[in-house]
């Protein structure tokens, strides 16, 4: 599923988390150019640790930088 350039910031972030955490079909997900912070990350990265499915994970153009992307790095 690409979601590239939308505006999802880390409120949305955080709802495609949770559905990430009980996703069991989608296997390719890309966040080129979606602006989100620590926050977000955080989310993200305690979904992609309960999430099974999911095989291609694109994050390029996201503006992570420094404390943000340590979460997803883990």
């Amino acid at each position: 599923m690409s979601l590239c350039f939308n505006k999802l910031g880390d409120t949305g972030i955080q709802a495609l988390s949770n559905a990430l955490k009980v996703n069991i079909g989608l296997v390719m997900l890309d966040l080129f150019g979606v602006e989100f912070q620590d926050e977000g990350a955080t989310a993200l990265a305690e979904a992609l640790l309960l999430n099974k499915s999911l095989l291609d994970l694109r994050l390029a153009n996201t503006k992570l930088k420094g404390n943000g992307a340590t979460p997803l790095i883990k």
